[in-house]
């Protein structure tokens, strides 16, 4: 009994070690796989993060129709991104417009954009804008505060040194009267067209240079050209620093019998700077010898692109914008008209 027990449980011992020998080991994950949970990029990472909204401030300094062409694109760039454009208009006065720059800050604005009224008044509240962190932009006239991040506007000397070329070019070395039309001395723009004139000016000492001081205000121009006309009725030539007084000079002229057409006897020699209305109709008429636009409408765009930049934490490659001013004589004006900023935008201007 014994042996055969030991028989039967020698069997089943042969029988399992034959089983197991036949069954196939377990193959271990390779060690080069990643677990999923690594080479899955979580969905945050490759989403772009959302546009920053942006609440853009302006103080304009008055209803010139220059300032609404400035601006433009300000107003386009922020519609295409969706954001905010506040503007008030201080009317010309330096008080009323530190308040509105205050208001816009405590409203929240990211920027301000600014056309000084008075480039010393406005030092103060360029200075809280950016205690709160707003960045501060100007428009049109430049002004130095350490606060100021850009500034979009023309060089008003050089355009003061293109009108005395205009005027110099017809120079015959005989004594001559120039009446030179100054705007605010307020403004740094009046003072660098002025500085920038005289610098070719100066050198013609046969010609006389008769200063009317204006404000940029179309009534004391108006005055003060006929004034000068009452004591220099040879006028000889016309230097007018803004072309918004155009009409201004040309009334004066026509009540003294002045007024006459580029190349008939007795023409005052004439230029101005900008071309806002009423001067590139006047040129038009023929009684300007050339006129100076600035593409007005180059600012703007330069601005709003600069408060994004530095709205991101980008470093500008330049501080300032100069719109290329550039020069249309008489006997181009006809086909150059339509191109004139205050032509091509006469409907936004109300014109």
């Amino acid at each position: 009994m014994k042996k055969t027990l030991w028989l039967v449980l020698s069997v089943i011992l042969l029988a399992s070690m034959a089983l197991s020998a036949c069954a196939s080991p377990a193959t271990p994950a390779p060690a080069t796989q990643a677990p999923a949970a690594v080479t899955q990029a979580p969905a945050a990472a490759t989403q772009a993060p959302a546009a920053k909204h942006l609440k853009i401030g302006i103080s304009t300094d008055a209803g010139y129709p220059a300032r609404k062409i400035e601006v433009l694109g300000i107003y386009e760039g922020a519609k295409a991104d969706g954001n905010e454009v506040i503007e008030q208009n201080a009317d010309n006065d330096s008080s009323k417009q530190a308040q509105q720059i205050k208001a816009l800050v405590d409203q929240g604005v990211d920027a301000i954009v600014v056309c000084a009224v008075d480039m010393n008044a406005i030092q103060t509240s360029l200075d809280y804008a950016a205690s709160k962190n707003v960045i501060v932009t100007l428009y049109d006239r430049f002004v130095d505060n350490p606060n100021v991040k850009f500034t979009g506007g023309y060089n008003s000397y050089s355009d003061g040194q293109m009108a005395g070329k205009v005027i110099a070019s017809f120079d015959d070395g005989k004594p001559h009267v120039v009446f030179e039309l100054v705007g605010n001395l307020a403004d740094t723009n009046a003072l660098a067209r002025r500085d920038g004139f005289h610098s070719v000016i100066d050198s013609h000492e046969n010609l006389q240079v008769v200063q009317i001081l204006t404000d940029w205000d179309v009534n004391k121009a108006l005055t003060g050209v006929e004034n000068a006309l009452q004591k220099y009725p040879e006028v000889w030539g016309i230097y007018n620093a803004s072309g918004h007084m155009g009409g201004s000079i040309k009334t004066a002229l026509e009540e003294a019998g002045k007024l006459k057409k580029v190349g008939e006897a007795g023409h005052v020699y004439w230029t101005s700077i900008g071309e806002e209305p009423p001067a590139p109709q006047i040129a038009k008429e023929g009684y300007v010898d050339a006129i100076l636009p600035i593409p007005m409408d180059q600012i703007g765009m330069a601005i709003y692109d600069a408060i994004k930049k530095l709205s991101d934490g980008e470093k500008l490659m330049s501080t300032k914008f100069y719109a290329e001013t550039y020069q249309i004589n008489a006997a181009d004006i006809e086909k150059e008209y339509d191109n004139i900023w205050s032509v091509k935008y006469a409907d936004i201007m109300g014109q």
